[in-house]
């Protein structure tokens, strides 16, 4: 495990992982929380943070929103970090 991953909270970092490693998959809140194991509200949480700090991008569908890794120098930055894990 990298200094990085052991700085980083685990929940955060599972669900940056599964964006990085999913760059062209969509997600909404419901499937991040399955793929995770994470709950719901705990997600919510997290990526409202990661979309104030432009690294998840969102669509709104109605009332839905789908959500994927922003492609900019702060996504590029973190993949060198998040390659392996």
């Amino acid at each position: 495990m990298s200094v990085f991953e052991e700085l980083i909270d685990e929940k955060l970092l599972k669900i940056l992982t599964l964006f990085m490693h999913n760059k062209e998959q969509q997600f909404h809140l419901q499937k991040i929380s399955q793929e995770t194991n994470i709950p719901i509200s705990t997600v919510f949480r997290i990526i409202r943070k990661l979309t104030n700090l432009d690294l998840i991008d969102f669509t709104t569908i109605g009332k839905l929103k789908i959500y994927r890794i922003a492609q900019n120098d702060k996504t590029r930055e973190l993949d060198v970090y998040l390659k392996d894990a």
